[in-house]
């Protein structure tokens, strides 16, 4: 899936096609699918398991609410 995990590559791929197709906003939806795609690639090259970390933060309960 080019680098990236593919829970986000399909759900990147998704949302871009999304924006492009029912709404024919081409111009926005290919590159920003790119763009989200070209980030995450970076981000798995940085630390891979960027992602992971990511899904379990975002499950803890917040503190501060």
């Amino acid at each position: 899936m080019g680098g990236v995990p593919r829970t986000f590559a399909i759900l990147n791929a998704m949302f871009a096609m999304i924006l492009s197709v029912p709404l024919h906003l081409f111009y926005i939806g290919i590159p920003f699918g790119v763009f989200m795609h070209s980030l995450a690639a970076w981000l798995t090259r940085r630390d891979p398991h960027f992602f992971e970390v990511l899904v379990r933060h975002l499950r803890q309960p917040h503190f501060w609410n």
